[in-house]
């Protein structure tokens, strides 16, 4: 069985904040690399913008 992840967010929250750790998260696949410390703001904003998954193929939604 194989998943299509394309369409998944890879968000970072990291320690490593010299800029060349953020360009090597985003080449290795991150939608958003947030810095520690980040302010609560940042992450609700980020989610904000990021659709919720309702379903994932292959799995059962638990009501």
């Amino acid at each position: 069985m194989s998943f299509d992840l394309s369409n998944l967010y890879n968000d970072r929250i990291t320690a490593f904040a010299e800029r060349d750790d953020e360009l090597h998260g985003i080449a290795a696949g991150a939608t958003a690399y947030l810095i520690k410390p980040f302010r609560p703001r940042q992450l609700r904003e980020l989610a904000a913008t990021e659709p919720s998954a309702t379903h994932i193929p292959g799995t059962r939604n638990k009501s």
